[in-house]
C-alpha cells in the first residue's frame, strides 16, 4: 500500500490572506502597485477557496509522480466557496478603485501623486557639474542641456546661457564649496509668459527655506531679483526650478538661464 501525505492549506491560505490584505491596505493608500500582490494573493486563495489544490504534484514513496487527474477533475466542477465570491467581489471594488485613481490623476485631481512622481523622476535626471568660478570650485547640478553649459550663467555675459533640452520644469541647484554671505538671487532669463518659478535656499546651519514668484504677463528677457525675507542670510546651495505652465509647444519646451548670481 502506498501512502501520500497532503500538505495542510492552513499556511497557504494564511499567506494568501496577508498578501491580498497587505496589498488592498497599499491600493487604498494611494500606492497602486498595491495591486500586484492583491491579485497574486486573492487567485490563490480564490483558487484555495474553490477547492482547486496548488501543491506541487505528490510523490508516491517509490520516487514515481502520482497522477493528479482524479483529485482536479471533481474540483473544477465545484462551485465557488462563499469565500471566494466575498473576495472576488473586495478585488473587484479594488480594481474600481485603481481605475478611479488613475482617472483622477488624468484629469488632475491627484495632483500629488503625480507631482511626487514626476518630481522623482526629474531628479534623476540631473547632470552634476563642477565649475570654477572666481577661483572657487562649485558644484551644479542641472536637468539635461542642449546649448550652453553651467559655466555660461556665471560668466556676467547676457549673450551666453544654458538651455534646457526639454525637461519642465528646468531644474538646477548651485551649491557652494565655503557658505557665503548674500542677501538675494538674480536670475537672468529668456522671454516668458506664463511661469512659475521656485528657489530652494538653504542655509550654512542646514536649514532652508523657499521663495516663489509667478506670472501671466509676458516678460522678455527679464531680470528677477529674490530678496530674502529675513536679510542677509549665509548659505549653502540654492536650488531653481523653473516651471513653463503654458501648453506643451510644438518644439518642445526649452527654458534659457542667462545669469545666475547672488547679490
Amino acid at each position: 500500500m502506498k501512502f501520500e501525505r497532503r500538505a495542510s492549506p492552513t499556511p497557504l491560505v494564511l499567506a494568501s490572506s496577508a498578501g491580498a490584505a497587505i496589498g488592498l491596505a497599499l491600493t487604498a493608500i494611494g500606492w497602486l502597485w498595491g495591486i500586484i500582490p492583491l491579485l497574486l494573493g486573492g487567485a490563490a486563495l480564490i483558487a484555495v477557496a474553490s477547492g482547486r489544490s496548488l501543491a506541487l504534484p505528490r510523490l508516491a514513496p517509490d520516487g514515481a509522480r502520482t497522477p493528479q487527474t482524479s483529485a482536479i477533475v471533481p474540483a473544477l466542477t465545484r462551485r465557488p466557496s462563499r469565500l471566494a465570491v466575498a473576495f472576488m467581489f473586495v478585488l473587484g471594488f479594488a480594481i474600481g478603485m485603481v481605475l478611479d485613481r488613475l482617472l483622477m490623476a488624468a484629469a488632475g485631481g491627484n495632483g500629488d501623486v503625480l507631482s511626487a512622481l514626476s518630481a522623482a523622476i526629474a531628479e534623476s535626471r540631473l547632470v552634476e557639474t563642477r565649475i570654477e568660478v572666481g577661483g572657487e570650485v562649485i558644484t551644479v547640478k542641472h536637468s539635461e542641456l542642449d546649448i550652453g553649459q553651467p559655466a555660461d550663467i556665471f560668466d556676467g555675459n547676457f549673450a551666453t546661457l544654458m538651455r534646457g533640452k526639454g525637461d519642465n520644469p528646468f531644474i538646477f541647484e548651485v551649491r557652494y564649496a565655503q557658505p557665503r554671505e548674500a542677501r538675494a538671487v538674480a536670475l537672468d532669463l529668456a522671454t516668458m509668459e506664463d511661469y512659475e518659478i521656485m528657489l530652494i535656499v538653504k542655509r550654512a546651519d542646514g536649514r532652508s527655506f523657499t521663495m516663489r514668484e509667478e506670472g501671466t504677463t509676458r516678460l522678455v528677457d527679464p531680470s528677477i531679483e529674490f530678496s530674502f525675507p529675513a536679510g542677509p542670510q549665509v548659505i549653502q546651495s540654492v536650488r531653481v526650478e523653473i516651471l513653463d505652465r503654458r501648453p506643451p509647444p510644438q518644439e518642445g519646451f526649452h527654458t534659457h538661464v542667462r545669469g545666475f548670481a547672488l547679490r
